[in-house]
């Protein structure tokens, strides 16, 4: 089966660079098969979070979404690599919208932040975002809501 990603276009044709989106995207699938195996109602791509100034907006586009039981959205990123750019895109993503509730999933916990001399795992709790590694952790997915509880609740 073919998974069409928005960002389609934005795929360099470099082998190397070609090997490496395929194999994120392979993270985000095992992610994904393993939300929807546990029954979550989980949104791919589910739209832009907006940061930044008025005069310079700019826009993250989560890779999940899911909302819990109480009603709150999470967007979950999946990342096998955090590169020192797109950190220091979380991290205003996360300033301007203090209320969302954004969380990563890393591949390798241990693997360095781009430049920066800290972990994955190190960086995510220096800058409070919940993180996990390889999957994700069941105390996340016990809150998340069921397709059968979001279709209970659009009746």
């Amino acid at each position: 089966m073919s998974i069409q990603y928005r960002h389609q276009e934005d795929v360099s044709t470099s082998l190397i660079q070609r090997s490496a989106v395929e194999f994120c995207r392979q993270f985000e699938r095992s992610i994904l098969d393993q939300l929807r195996a546990a029954g979550v109602h989980v949104v791919r791509e589910p739209g832009a979070i907006g940061y930044g100034r008025p005069d310079e907006r700019k826009r993250y586009f989560p890779d999940f979404s899911v909302t819990t039981k109480d009603a709150q959205t999470v967007y979950i990123e999946a990342k096998g690599w955090l590169n020192t750019k797109a950190a220091e895109k979380m991290r205003y993503a996360k300033a301007f919208n203090p209320t969302k509730d954004i969380r990563f999933v890393f591949q390798n916990g241990k693997t360095k932040v781009g430049r920066l001399k800290s972990t994955n795992l190190q960086w995510a709790k220096r800058n409070h975002f919940p993180a996990a590694v390889k999957i994700v952790p069941d105390e996340w997915i016990k809150d998340f809501m069921t397709v059968e509880e979001t279709l209970g609740h659009m009746q």
